[in-house]
């Protein structure tokens, strides 16, 4: 259930008078769409799982009597990380394509300033990491800014400014798991839905000392407040000047390795149970035929003589042990979570045959993922169109003569699974479509990721066929003629 605001306005949360105490509390005070990073860490990282977390879940530690110890296997599989890895990489290893809608040269160069602003923040890279920790924790952030650093003017984005856009991104994770930002973070909204207020409770080192810091951004206004040892909140107050929250927020209901919990269970219990096996029966068993003359080897020693009488001998025997059934056993619980998650199992040994597939038979293999990655892309292209007005916006803050471009510019942001492209393929295919008047050159050339401007590489190739037809022509067609 969203959080919807339980007093009128945020006028009145912030009304003159009331305490930071009553205004953050307020600010906090929301349910969302998305379980707790407390209850879901304990799934997600594999040192919390039962297996070696519950000391009654396995045999105690045990010391023989000539001092050995025994300790029991505790192996743990990390199957909800590998699911995350697996659905980031399906989603976003390929990077997110941006098709721009423009008419005019100078909606052409805004737009061409927007990609400049991606690529200062390495927006590809920025992707990963955040949407690998929306994965693991159902909820993230990121939050836009305008920085003066140095001041020295720069025409990063085409014009002269001093000004740079950044960004900063936060999820309930540690930095350590997520390499994004910590953050408690509290999303307000209204009675229609709308996002009025995006908070985030974090700490920060100051001069060595731990602080506590609480962050609100609202259309309008930010507010820095910062607690300090005696428990006194101060705030710092700044003005929005894009008129519009400088954040993207994204949430969801359940992890996507939500419901695979029993399946990875099985698979740590029986991968401990058989390394417990196997180190007790891994050293051969000695068979002892008829009476020992003298007393035996001490302690059970090996590499000491036997004496026996007539007919007796010494024998070693190699336990038979069978691997196949465990290894059934625990491929089998990979297919449930497998099938469960809709991310394939990419182990070495389930892709040796890869290479040789065609690019249709890739594309089948990966089926499952491509629907999981559709699925999931809605929620995500919502939160990157709203990103993308974020950015616009800032961008006709620091240069003005293009306020008028924020509602006519507009992106579809496609994102494209992963797949091992076979490109001979898919080239042919297209210059078949091309020659069969099925497809335009234009939409033709824009199907391949290399190609940043379709305009311009086809600008490119009528140039150089326009060249390669002048190259051919004859001087002068009556050379040589009687």
């Amino acid at each position: 259930m969203l959080n919807l605001l339980n007093m009128n306005t945020l006028e009145e949360i912030f009304a003159e008078g009331r305490t930071p105490e009553a205004i953050i509390a307020d600010l906090c005070s929301c349910s969302k769409d998305a379980p707790s990073w407390s209850e879901l860490i304990k799934l997600y990282d594999e040192k919390l799982h039962p297996i070696k977390s519950d000391p009654t879940l396995r045999p105690k530690d045990k010391t023989s009597e000539d001092g050995q110890r025994d300790v029991p296997a505790k192996i743990s599989y990390p199957a909800e990380k590998i699911a995350v890895r697996r659905m980031s990489q399906m989603a976003f290893s390929i990077p997110v394509k941006r098709i721009y809608s423009t008419t005019t040269d100078e909606e052409k160069k805004f737009a061409e300033a927007i990609e400049m602003v991606y690529d200062s923040v390495r927006i590809d890279g920025v992707n990963m990491k955040r949407m690998k920790a929306y994965f693991a924790s159902c909820e993230m952030a990121t939050v836009w800014y305008l920085t003066d650093e140095g001041g020295e003017v720069h025409e990063k984005y085409g014009f002269s400014t001093t000004a740079k856009i950044r960004c900063r991104s936060y999820s309930p994770m540690s930095s350590k798991m997520s390499r994004i930002s910590q953050a408690e973070i509290y999303p307000l909204f209204d009675g229609t839905g709308d996002l009025v207020a995006l908070s985030f409770r974090y700490e920060m080192s100051i001069g060595g000392k731990s602080v506590e810091k609480f962050d609100c951004f609202t259309a309008h206004k930010a507010y820095y407040w910062t607690r300090d040892e005696g428990g006194v909140w101060t705030v710092d107050e700044k003005d929005i000047v894009i008129g519009k929250i400088p954040a993207a927020y994204i949430n969801s209901p359940s992890a996507i390795y939500e419901g695979i919990e029993d399946f990875r269970n099985e698979i740590e219990f029986s991968n401990s149970r058989n390394s417990d096996v196997i180190k007790k029966n891994s050293s051969p068993i000695i068979v002892v035929s008829g009476e020992i003359v003298g007393a035996p080897p001490a302690n059970g020693r090996g590499r000491e003589a036997y004496q026996l009488k007539n007919g007796g001998s010494v024998n070693l025997l190699n336990p038979a042990m069978s691997s196949d059934q465990v290894k059934m056993h625990i491929g089998t619980q990979k297919e449930f979570i497998s099938e469960y998650t809709q991310m394939p199992d990419l182990s070495m040994e389930n892709i040796k045959g890869l290479g040789a597939m065609s690019g249709e038979a890739r594309k089948t293999l990966l089926t499952d993922a491509h629907l999981k990655v559709g699925e999931e892309s809605h929620d995500i292209i919502w939160f990157l169109d709203r990103e993308f007005s974020v950015i616009k916006s800032m961008l006709a803050t620091i240069h003005p003569v293009w306020k008028g471009l924020v509602n006519k510019v507009s992106c579809k942001h496609v994102i494209t699974p992963f797949i091992q492209n076979d490109q001979t393929a898919q080239t042919d295919r297209l210059a078949k479509r091309v020659d069969g008047k099925l497809l335009s050159r234009r939409s033709a050339i824009g199907q391949f990721e290399d190609v940043a401007d379709v305009d311009e590489e086809l600008k490119r190739i009528q140039e150089e066929t326009m060249a390669d037809i002048e190259a051919q022509r004859v001087g002068n067609v009556f050379e040589g003629a009687y």
